[in-house]
């Protein structure tokens, strides 16, 4: 036996999405539909979706849909008159006629499965609405949910998304070299008066290489397309930054516009806050360019200079217990060309991760990134240390070994004895002896 309100459904469905196919707009120019969620949710958590809709002039039928991702189940919670409907992912409000109220405002619920993999999910939407013998079609903004273990939202006694006092502006510039190409990401967090913890979690194109530019203190891993940095403590500053660049993988064919999304969380397990900027798309450019992206309304009244002192990689430097002088060309130019040198000195940074050495010596100046760039086509960053007599130049840095392998064989091109070596909190240690740490702290 047919159900007459799902025929119902179905007909007022297909009316309104072929007319909208052709819709000549009517007087729907007073319509606004704005919906809102949390920013995070734990796997196996519950939340809200509300949709407020101003309606304006609108009288006759109208549809409501939204694609949730897979895990996610929906119930009603409020519907203002309409019909609810939940099936292949697909939440649907339907109405045969409008309510006369001005504004109304539909809610429901989200499950979330427990076994969900962790990630940013989007809810994307349509409004489909009938006046007179037309209709329009309104794209609902892209809602978007951090899923995670990491913190624990379920319990938290205070949760606020985007309404703390912590800005950031996310920008993007292309980086071209003879080396490589990539896209240098910088954030900069404008800090009224927050206080402890941050995490800043970036999901980065698939089929991209990551190199750690400025951390700024924080330690950081990669889990799969996932960025993460983490500060014990935020920064003291009222405007501070940290980068790293994005470099994509000659092997494969790559996503012509890859976009990257992102969500910083601060506080304390007792007290959650969020920032999630609008999602930026990687600039499809043959030079230079800078992509900046803040939530709507919320954006940095007088943007942050990068901090020079932060830009290229910056990591102490190292003991040597390998070949003396490295690079069969960098040894003889190092020596050879005088002139002067800019500061190059690195910062410390936490945990373990890997780089390549290009050059050390003992009797030459010291040479700068510009140097490098110029006799050997390095367009990275260099960093210099001096220990136990040596300068020691290195470029890159990466949380896994396997990129940077990968990276030294790419600058073997240019510099035939560069070499992969590992730090812990910015202190040279075994290559062998990172990876077996990293190996032991991901079986735990």
């Amino acid at each position: 036996m047919k159900n007459p309100m799902m025929t119902r459904l179905l007909t007022l469905s297909c009316i309104l999405l072929a007319l909208a196919t052709f819709a000549v707009m009517s007087d729907q120019s007073n319509l606004i539909v704005s919906s809102s969620t949390p920013q995070i949710s734990n796997p196996g958590d519950e939340f809200m979706v509300r949709i407020s809709i101003e309606k304006g002039t609108l009288k006759k039928g109208a549809v409501l849909q939204q694609i949730l991702p897979a895990g996610f189940t929906a119930s009603a919670i409020e519907n203002e008159g309409s019909q609810f409907y939940f099936e292949n992912q697909m939440v649907r409000f339907v109405w045969d006629n409008m309510p006369d109220k001005t504004v109304l405002v539909v809610a429901y619920l989200i499950k979330t499965d427990v076994t969900l993999a962790e990630g940013f999910k989007k809810i994307d939407g349509t409004f489909i609405c009938a006046q007179d013998n037309s209709t329009s079609q309104t794209s609902l903004p892209t809602n978007t949910i951090y899923i995670t273990n990491d913190f624990p939202v379920s319990t938290a006694k205070e949760f606020a998304g985007n309404s703390g006092n912590i800005h950031l502006l996310r920008s993007i510039e292309e980086k071209k070299g003879e080396l490589s190409k990539g896209y240098r990401i910088t954030i900069d967090v404008d800090n009224e008066n927050e206080v402890g913890s941050a995490s800043w979690i970036d999901q980065i194109p698939a089929g991209y290489s990551v190199e750690i530019n400025a951390a700024n203190n924080a330690s950081f891993n990669q889990h799969g397309t996932l960025l993460k940095f983490h500060w014990k403590e935020m920064p003291a500053e009222k405007i501070w930054s940290f980068s790293y660049t994005i470099f994509p993988s000659k092997e494969s064919g790559l996503e012509e516009n890859p976009s990257l999304q992102g969500i910083m969380v601060y506080g304390s397990d007792e007290s959650i806050k969020t920032f999630m900027p609008t999602g930026s798309v990687i600039p499809k450019t043959s030079g230079a360019a800078l992509v900046a992206s803040v939530p709507t309304g919320a954006a940095l009244a007088n943007p942050p200079v990068e901090n020079t002192s932060e830009t290229g990689t910056e990591m102490t430097e190292q003991t040597e217990t390998q070949n003396q002088v490295t690079g069969s060309s960098a040894k003889e130019e190092v020596s050879a060309s005088a002139g002067p040198a800019n500061s190059m000195m690195p910062n410390v940074q936490r945990g373990i991760y890997y780089r390549v050495q290009i050059a050390a010596t003992k009797r030459s100046p010291t040479r700068d990134s510009e140097f490098f760039e110029k006799r050997f086509n390095i367009s990275r960053p260099v960093d210099m240390v001096e220990q136990d007599g040596w300068k020691k130049y290195c470029i890159g840095t990466f949380s896994r070994f396997e990129p940077a392998k990968s990276f030294e064989r790419e600058t073997r091109e240019h510099i035939t004895d560069a070499f992969v070596v590992a730090y812990r909190d910015g202190q040279r240690i075994p290559v062998a002896e990172a990876m077996e740490t990293l190996s032991l702290s991901l079986n735990q």
